[in-house]
């Protein structure tokens, strides 16, 4: 008997995992693929609303097994549709060359978002489906199908750190199609051969793509308003321009396009972000000369009169700040560079190309994250300089992180300040753009104040020219002598001074609003000049490290007046977005999930409205949880795609284990969500804390850490959900699929409020949030009976 219990739990075990991997690393390599072809903020859209199929898919599911489309969308019919819309929506729709700057003026290219937006969804509809079939129909081994649903996730998120580099992004979408059609009609095919004939039709057609995946990576281009194309649009056609070289990794599609007239050679990330490779410098690294060169903006510790003998780069990228402190006369450039592709492009393939300049006496090349690397180096430099390093490549699926930039924090700036020598200097440029400038300087201002300086504003100075502004601050306040140099150097380049300024000489919108604000902190009255200035300026720390987010909601409409190169990289696009998606979100699933259960699922649920309440809470808080780790310990792990693997792993594996274990050993259900409750309020307060005092440990220190500070919240999460669905099975086989759509529609819609409630009250809040919603749930589930 026992032995025919395992074989009718075989089928749906090996499903259910390969499902759950191939959904997991289609997210993450989709992700990857829309990053190419669309700005960060419109892949965070179609990601989020394409996992509303899952919960689209539990709505229709639990009409009954007697409708319409239940009787035609077979197991089999459903994976034959998953891979055709897989690829169809994975490779097919991103060759489409659609641009966001012509979305509000052509309705072929809105069109085209909107198939995007439609075909996305349909991938994670029928998986969903398959899914809420086999618990449904195994309700009452709920707890071993979730463990082996969320140890394929955890899986499928190694599988796509690991193998998106030599496999590249085309192999892994069809990979995924194979892992959900290869089980299925495997099975189906033992019952009717006949299933062969269709299973050797789609395996051809993977096949197809798989001889084809150069030509179609190749066909995956930029958004035409990127700096892929926008860089280049001047040149003529016999400039030579042509790519190089192209590179998938899991942070990046990295592209290196060089051009023969002028000779120039620029890194690609995601199509956008770029830097410039140094070519062939020469031997010996030629002087400034003050007289002949503009040193403004990223060059501007090195106009003035101090040692310059150990320069710390963060984000060398091609190596042009590499380059300008050997001309500066370092004798020790340490480089940090997050991106491991770019380390490999100027060590390998271009080592010659820019003349052994990572290899010189003194230069050292470490791949890392630089807030890790700060804090695990005792070194201590005469300059550290921060060349516009953006974070705007999309690193993984809306569903779980919105990555934001740790370099710009106050926190990060009082770390910086630590590895500076006494007369040492902290450089930062950014674009001279409205809301990032200001923050930044406000930013920098803050940790001055923190670290507890008498006279702050003495130790901060700012210049801009060609769009781009420099801050800079020294633990030595800047004298007079320093200050007229940099403003007569600025002046003979046609540059602008910014700060510190005499009024009279206060003529630009920056000079007034710059050393405004600078009198308002003095003062005391800078929350007055934060609520009447256009800009949300407000210094962010690492609680809450969303640089660029600094709209305020009044100013969101202003995207339809935005269509260049600048304004899509940030200016009102990523706000306007987000607020977007929370709208879309919310309407869709209440058309698409709630309104039907209300309408259908009342008389068929007993304790309806308890029940939805609990999924919908299970679905936020544990979204909340997740998004809050992987943002924590991405700081202690060094990269975010890293805080991907290690953090998503071990909590889906954990809670597997957890919903495994609890089922088992009989785990009361209230126990082990007031232990919860209590882990999590350790986490929210305790671990950024224990976070800070890790980042000097070894990396594989910080991995272990990582694994063993995330294992008991997950361990505890994996119950609760696994439970109610067994509990609401008795009463109510399609009310499992139901609760599994609702809890899905919740996590999706959670992805994204807990981004908007980290920007405006910080990751510290969410998590007691999801605190709050665990309690809720357990109250919830101790009064089902009544």
């Amino acid at each position: 008997m026992d032995t025919d219990k395992n074989k009718n739990i075989l089928f749906p075990l090996v499903t259910v995992f390969c499902v759950a991997c191939a959904t997991l690393l289609l997210q993450i390599i989709q992700t990857r693929i829309y990053a190419v072809v669309f700005w960060n903020h419109v892949v965070y859209l179609i990601i989020s609303m394409a996992l509303l199929g899952f919960g689209i898919s539990g709505t229709w599911l639990a009409f009954g097994k007697d409708t319409w489309i239940a009787r035609k969308l077979t197991f089999p019919v459903a994976a034959a549709l998953f891979v055709l819309t897989t690829i169809f929506s994975g490779l097919w729709v991103p060759q489409w060359g659609t641009s966001l700057g012509h979305v509000f003026l052509s309705q072929k290219h809105l069109l085209r978002l909107l198939v995007t937006y439609a075909s996305a969804i349909m991938p994670y509809f029928f998986v969903g489906w398959m899914l809420g079939v086999l618990y449904r129909e195994n309700a009452r081994r709920i707890h071993v199908l979730y463990f082996a649903d969320l140890a394929g996730a955890s899986i499928g998120c190694f599988l796509a750190i690991l193998l998106i580099r030599p496999l590249g992004a085309v192999n892994l979408i069809l990979l995924t199609t194979a892992m959900v059609a290869m089980p299925v009609f495997l099975h189906e095919a033992r019952k009717r051969k006949i299933m062969l004939l269709p299973f050797a039709g789609l395996l051809a057609l993977i096949l197809a793509h798989a001889w084809y995946s150069t030509a179609i990576d190749r066909q995956i281009l930029p958004d035409r308003t990127k700096g892929f194309f926008a860089l280049y649009e001047d040149l003529g056609p016999d400039s030579g321009k042509t790519v190089e070289l192209s590179r998938w990794s899991i942070l990046s599609r990295t592209d290196v396009v060089g051009t023969e007239k002028p000779r120039h050679k620029r890194i690609f990330i995601d199509g956008a972000a770029c830097t410039g490779m140094v070519l062939d410098p020469g031997d010996t690294p030629p002087p400034f000369d003050p007289e002949k060169e503009a040193l403004i903006p990223h060059r501007t510790p090195y106009s003035l009169d101090r040692t310059f003998e150990e320069v710390l780069v963060i984000g060398s990228g091609g190596g042009a700040d590499v380059w300008n402190a050997l001309r500066a006369g370092a004798h020790r450039v340490d480089a940090v560079e997050i991106n491991p592709t770019t380390c490999q492009i100027v060590q390998n393939e271009y080592r010659e190309a820019n003349n052994n300049l990572f290899f010189r006496p003194g230069v050292t090349l470490y791949n890392s994250e630089g807030r890790s690397f700060v804090r695990s180096t005792d070194a201590r430099y005469d300059v550290i300089m921060i060349n516009a390093i953006d974070t705007f490549a999309a690193l993984s699926s809306g569903a779980y992180m919105l990555s934001e930039n740790y370099l710009y924090t106050v926190d990060a700036i009082l770390d910086y300040l630590d590895r500076l020598k006494p007369d040492g200097m902290l450089c930062i440029t950014r674009w001279d753009y409205a809301g990032e400038t200001p923050r930044l300087f406000a930013i920098m201002l803050e940790a001055l104040y923190e670290k507890g300086y008498a006279e702050p504003e003495q130790h901060l100075v700012s210049a801009s020219r060609d769009f781009w502004t420099a801050v800079m601050i020294s633990p030595k306040a800047f004298s007079d002598a320093e200050v007229a140099r940099l403003k007569d150097d600025a002046a003979r380049h046609g540059a602008a001074y910014y700060y510190p300024l005499p009024e009279p000489e206060r003529i630009s919108p920056f000079q007034k609003d710059l050393n405004a604000y600078a009198e308002a902190r003095r003062t005391g009255t800078q929350e007055a000049f934060f609520n009447r200035y256009n800009y949300n300026i407000r210094p962010v720390s690492d609680d809450s490290p969303f640089f660029f987010h600094y709209e305020k909601l009044k100013n969101l409409m202003a995207v339809l007046h935005e269509k260049g190169f600048p304004d899509f990289v940030r200016g009102h696009w990523p706000s306007f977005m987000l607020t977007l998606l929370l709208i879309l979100l919310s309407a869709a699933l209440f058309v698409f999930i709630f309104l039907p259960l209300m309408i259908r699922g009342r008389s068929k649920i007993p304790g309806f409205t308890r029940w939805l309440v609990y999924f919908c809470l299970l679905g936020f808080s544990f979204i909340f949880v997740e998004i809050c780790l992987m943002q924590r310990f991405s700081l202690l792990l060094g990269s975010p795609a890293r805080s991907l693997a290690w953090v998503l792993a071990a909590l889906l594996l954990s809670a597997g284990i957890g919903s495994y274990l609890r089922d088992k050993w009989s785990i009361p259900l209230e126990a082990a969500l007031v232990l919860l409750a209590v882990i999590l309020l350790v986490v929210a307060w305790y671990y950024p804390h224990l976070v800070r005092s890790l980042l000097g440990y070894p990396s594989w220190m910080r991995q272990a850490m990582t694994v063993v500070l995330v294992v008991p919240a997950g361990f505890f999460m994996g119950m609760p959900f696994p439970s109610g669905l067994k509990l609401i099975s008795e009463n109510s086989g399609d009310a499992v699929p139901w609760m599994w759509g609702v809890n899905g529609g919740a996590t999706v819609l959670g992805s994204v409020l807990a981004i908007v409630l980290a920007i405006h009250f910080g990751f510290t809040a969410v998590l007691l949030l999801a605190a709050a919603g665990y309690c809720g749930a357990l109250v919830l589930y101790i009064t089902r009976a009544r």
